[in-house]
């Protein structure tokens, strides 16, 4: 009888062998690879933070005045005039102006937060009016139409401040309100820093965005310098500013054994609404 053919015990060893070193090397490449993404993945989530703070934060700050428009500036938190709504002098009369506004956001009118009102000069500066400043929704839109002969927009509205504005019809005029960003502790990410916004005489206080790094701060832009200066200037110097932001991948930022996967992102935005 003849024997049939097969494996010696060598032949079988070395098999296992070969086997096991290219299920290693498999093993290790997708264990890389699966690293790889999720490195990805966490750098991707840590730049969606700084995305979503200069999306919020830039609508605000693009329309602040540059001359007058900070209140108070430190690297952590600023506070700002910001302009919601903006016309001409129809009339004043009484010790108050009835003011023709272009159409306002109602989301915007509905925040409140009212803090007082600037008008511009002919030299092109505007003064600003805040103590005893108060604002009422209401005006005859006649008083624009027949005696100051503005059109009033489609949309637009009549409102009436006090004190009275010190100019005649068709001086333009802002309202603003004071809002405040500042990079604070969380309560969405304990231990971490988020950004907020306050407008503090509406009693909004709002976390926009987190976690950002302890590092995430503000940088000044004065007239002549490329560079973001570290130190607030002058309030009146300021013509924009640095958004220095490190952000935290929400995945791990808490993690107490796994280092927080950081982004560093820097951008400015500069005051536009002369």
């Amino acid at each position: 009888m003849r024997a049939r053919p097969g494996y010696s015990l060598v032949e079988l060893l070395v098999a296992v062998v070969v086997t096991a070193l290219i299920g290693t090397a498999l093993t290790r490449i997708m264990t890389v690879q699966s690293q790889f993404m999720s490195t990805q993945e966490g750098r991707s989530a840590a730049r969606s933070v700084s995305r979503t703070a200069t999306g919020i934060i830039f609508s605000d700050l693009r329309m602040v005045e540059p001359t007058q428009g900070v209140v108070a500036a430190t690297r952590k938190s600023v506070t700002l005039r910001v302009p919601y709504a903006m016309g001409l002098v129809c009339e004043s009369a009484g010790g108050s102006t009835v003011l023709a506004l272009m159409p306002v956001d109602s989301m915007v009118i509905a925040e409140g937060g009212f803090s007082g009102y600037a008008w511009r000069g002919t030299s092109g500066a505007y003064t600003y009016v805040t103590s005893g400043a108060s604002l009422s929704q209401s005006g005859t839109a006649s008083t624009c139409t027949s005696t100051a002969l503005i059109e009033l927009i489609p949309g637009g509205h009549v409102w009436t401040v006090s004190p009275a504005v010190p100019a005649g019809a068709g001086t333009p005029v802002l309202l603003f309100k004071n809002v405040t960003y500042a990079f604070q502790n969380s309560v969405l990410e304990s231990g971490r820093v988020g950004l907020w916004r306050s407008v503090t005489s509406a009693g909004i206080s709002d976390e926009l965005v987190a976690p950002f790094d302890t590092s995430a701060a503000f940088g000044f832009y004065v007239d002549g310098n490329p560079t973001a200066l570290v130190s607030p200037p002058g309030l009146h110097e300021i013509r924009g500013l640095e958004l220095q932001l490190t952000s935290l991948n929400r995945r791990n930022a808490n993690a107490a054994t796994t280092p927080a996967d950081r982004t560093p992102l820097r951008t400015a935005v500069f005051f536009k609404n002369r």
